[in-house]
C-alpha cells in the first residue's frame, strides 16, 4: 500500500533530506564516503567507538526498525537487545568496511522504501509509524554527528 496523504509525503521528505540533501549536516548517506578502513577502525586514545563501531550500530537500529514496520518484530523487543550490539565475530578488515558502508546506505534506502509504502493509517500508529521513522532518523543524525567528529579527529591526527 503507498501512502499519498500529507503526512506520510512529509515524513519521507523528512527522510530524503537527513539522507541525502541536508544542509543543517552531512547527508547521512555522505557519512561513509571516502573514509578508508584504515579511517573506519581508527579509535582516538579515550575513544569509546570507532566509525566503524558507529556505522554498525546505526546499520544494526535501523534495520530492526525496518523489522518493525513490516510487522516481523514489536517495538518492545528492542528493549531486550544490547544498546551497542557486540561485534563478536564480525572481521574489521577493509573488504567488512565497505560492505558496512554499502549496508548503511542500503539501510538508509529501505527506510525511505518502507515510509512510502506505509499508509496514513500505519503512519498514525505509536511506535511503530512516523514516530519509529523518525526516531530512527533521529537517532542516525545523532550518531552522524559522533562520525563526524571522529572525522575531523582522524584529519587534525595525520597532519
Amino acid at each position: 500500500m503507498s501512502n499519498n496523504g500529507l503526512h506520510g509525503r512529509l515524513v519521507l521528505e523528512h527522510l530524503r533530506r537527513l539522507h541525502h540533501r541536508s544542509t543543517w549536516q552531512t547527508p547521512l548517506v555522505q557519512l561513509v564516503a571516502g573514509v578508508s578502513a584504515d579511517h573506519a577502525l581508527w579509535r582516538p586514545p579515550g575513544a569509546a567507538n570507532s566509525t566503524f563501531d558507529l556505522v554498525f550500530h546505526m546499520d544494526f537500529w535501523t534495520r530492526w526498525a525496518l523489522e518493525v514496520l513490516a510487522g516481523r518484530t514489536g517495538p518492545e523487543a528492542g528493549e531486550r537487545m544490547p544498546d551497542f550490539p557486540r561485534l563478536a565475530g564480525v572481521s574489521s578488515d577493509s573488504r567488512r568496511w565497505h560492505q558496512l558502508a554499502g549496508r548503511f546506505r542500503e539501510a538508509l534506502g529501505l527506510l525511505e522504501r518502507a515510509c512510502q509504502q506505509l499508509s496514513e493509517e500505519d503512519l498514525a500508529r505509536p511506535e511503530r509509524g512516523a514516530d519509529l521513522l523518525l526516531e530512527a532518523a533521529g537517532h542516525n543524525l545523532w550518531h552522524g554527528g559522533q562520525v563526524m567528529l571522529l572525522r575531523r579527529m582522524w584529519e587534525r591526527s595525520r597532519t
